[in-house]
């Protein structure tokens, strides 16, 4: 007997149903695969409502559809009230899903492994902020230094400080190369889990490059700012983009050609002018190789140098590949204190008329003035107008010296040279690896490619163009002074002139304000390590305990640059020996062997290749080290 309040409200009991029912009466209103794959079906509800049977096993896989998690709960409902389809798996991930599933405004502007690389989820910010003001983005910035913060520094590696995680939402952007705080920003990984010590299985260093999470970043805005969703028109113009071969071209070329290119003349004085010339050329080929080999891994396993040798051996490679990299990044810093000492000090004397005779120790550490105040930015964008200072005077350097050179030839012919130098041929190996120092900046720019296809032959052209220079520099100089080629080529350019002065004041300039630029990642890598998860920015006492690191740091730095001022090619040498050999040639085809290789050749290859470099990084290393002892004071023209 029904209740008087049913029978006021004139509603019928609830009726029990099965489960069974309930599942079929809920079919009309859900989305079959086809219908989501945007093959629309040309039966109406009734004719569904006539084949429940056929639909009840082809409900489309919610996690394929956008806006998907608010029905998610239905359609497990359903599936758990159905059984299992005929083999079809319901575990089928984002990745399995039909892209004519997702609508435009769904799309990501940039792959998974591109967010799940250092700096991805800034770099999406930035597109999708362009594509909402109706903007085009470019994935070249506005200088190198830009580049190196925007991409991932240290080859790729992520080492936040105290200030990554600024709030720079009140700043204004306009495209990627003038956002506020380079480092700033979320930073993370989207790897599942900690990292092991162990060596992972290649399929799981592989697939552990990829982002767990597929769907899209939350549309970004200021406070105050109107929300609005891309436009298909917008997504076109930042979703895709990437550099074109001409960017790539001379963000390579900037990458390779520095300072190091000035101390090739006496290298080539050291190994002789036809070996030199000869291998100078080869070791650019076979840089290029193994260049090419690291970008196979890279597309094998999405990581940086460092962290593709943990994934791949372990932990304990993680820190030899680190390791290289401090090593190399502490002999650059001291090969660029030596330049600006020895020619700050040709300076001073030119000015004073060699009435105050300082030694080159003294010039080292002086330099504490500038490096001290400089080694405590905490931004790496603070750099970016003195690296573009940088890159001109480089250019009106390295023009001058080539000036010099042909006038000395065409005015007095060659010098004394030799074509092989039996006794110090060695060290020119070391400055030859030494040269061609970015390697770092490899794998960070053949991800901003829009073409990638093309990256083996625009890397191609620049080492050609690289080889050129450095040929065209080494021999030219060579061959003008001969016996008399100094360690650092402007001592050898008329002295008390003008031009020669002028370029000795803008070059060391240059060098100088850059030498906090080469310790940035040394001064990165030793914080995360010596001050694991202990930030500066809100406790004083960590604060000022790293600037007492950095300040030690540098202090080393010119210790080890005093040491080596009265021998800076061999200085150069144990660099590139001790550093880059490694860096360059031996751990690319491990990491090739291990990750990619798979015939017995390519296998075969690859281990001669490493142990070629093995012998050559000891070989390198002791020729210059038993060398060390024979000091070679610069040429100062104050002794004439």
């Amino acid at each position: 007997m029904p209740s008087n309040t049913d029978q006021h409200d004139g509603t019928a009991p609830p009726v029990a149903v099965s489960a069974d029912e309930a599942s079929r009466a809920l079919i009309p209103y859900l989305l079959s695969e086809e219908e989501a794959d945007g093959l629309q079906s040309s039966t109406n509800d009734m004719s569904r409502k006539g084949d429940q049977d056929n639909l009840m096993n082809s409900v489309a896989d919610p996690i394929c559809l956008p806006s998907g998690s608010i029905t998610y709960d239905l359609y497990r409902w359903h599936r758990s009230n159905t059984g299992p389809s005929d083999g079809h798996s319901r575990s089928a991930s984002i990745a399995e899903c039909s892209t004519n599933l997702l609508e435009p405004r769904w799309e990501l502007s940039q792959s998974h492994a591109q967010l799940n690389m250092p700096g991805g989820f800034r770099r999406h910010y930035l597109h999708q902020r362009a594509a909402n003001e109706g903007r085009a983005t470019s994935v070249l910035t506005a200088s190198f230094v830009d580049f190196l913060a925007l991409f991932g520094h240290f080859a790729g590696g992520d080492f936040p400080s105290d200030e990554d995680d600024d709030d720079d939402d009140d700043d204004e952007y306009n495209g990627w190369s003038t956002y506020g705080s380079t480092e700033s920003g979320v930073r993370r990984r989207l790897t599942s889990g900690p990292a092991s010590d162990q060596p992972e299985n290649l399929h799981a260093a592989t697939s552990a490059g990829f982002a767990r999470e597929a769907g899209p970043l939350p549309n970004t805005r200021r406070r105050g700012d109107v929300q609005t969703a891309p436009t298909d028109a917008m997504i076109a113009s930042s979703a895709g983009r990437g550099a074109s071969v001409k960017k790539t071209f001379f963000l390579l070329a900037k990458s390779f050609i520095s300072s190091g290119v000035l101390f090739l003349p006496r290298a080539f004085y050291n190994g002789g002018l036809l070996f030199s010339s000869v291998l100078m050329v080869i070791v650019a080929v076979a840089s290029l190789y193994t260049m090419l080999l690291l970008v196979k891994c890279y597309e094998r396993v999405h990581c940086g140098y460092g962290e593709m040798g943990r994934r791949l051996f372990g932990k304990w490679m993680e820190r030899v590949v680190l390791g290289s990299i401090l090593v190399s990044q502490i002999g650059f810093s001291c090969a660029g204190a030596i330049f600006v000492a020895t020619n700050v000090r040709d300076l001073f004397n030119a000015a004073t008329g060699c009435r105050y005779r300082l030694g080159l120790g003294f010039w080292v550490v002086a330099q504490a003035a500038v490096l001290l105040p400089l080694c405590l930015v905490r931004h790496i964008k603070g750099f970016s107008a003195i690296a573009i200072l940088a890159d001109v005077f480089i250019v009106i350097g390295l023009v001058y010296v080539w000036g010099v050179d042909i006038s000395m030839l065409s005015r007095l012919g060659t010098g004394y040279v030799r074509n092989f130098n039996p006794e110090n041929y060695s060290l020119f190996l070391g400055t030859a690896a030494y040269t061609f120092e970015g390697y770092a900046l490899i794998l960070p720019i053949v991800d901003t490619m829009s073409q990638p296809a093309k990256f083996p032959a625009v890397l191609s052209l620049v080492m050609a163009v690289c080889a050129a220079i450095a040929v065209s520099i080494g021999a030219l100089s060579y061959a003008a002074f001969g016996e008399e080629t100094e360690a650092i080529v402007f001592l050898n350019m008329p002295s008390k002139t003008t031009a020669t002065l002028t370029v000795q004041l803008l070059y060391s300039s240059a060098i100088l304000f850059t030498v906090p630029l080469m310790m940035f990642p040394v001064i990165r890598i030793l914080e995360q390590a010596l001050f694991p998860r202990r930030s500066g920015k809100l406790n004083t006492s960590v604060k000022l305990q790293k600037n007492f690191f950095r300040a030690l740091l540098v202090v080393g730095v010119l210790g080890i640059s005093v040491a080596g001022v009265e021998r800076v090619d061999k200085l150069v040498a144990v660099i590139g020996g001790f550093a880059c050999v490694p860096i360059s040639f031996i751990y690319p085809p491990l990491f090739h062997l291990k990750a990619v290789a798979e015939s017995r050749w390519e296998r075969g290859r690859d281990a001669v290749l490493a142990g070629l470099g093995v012998v050559i990084c000891i070989y390198v290393t002791f020729g210059a080290v038993s060398r060390w002892g024979v000091a070679e004071p610069p040429y100062d023209f104050c002794d004439e």
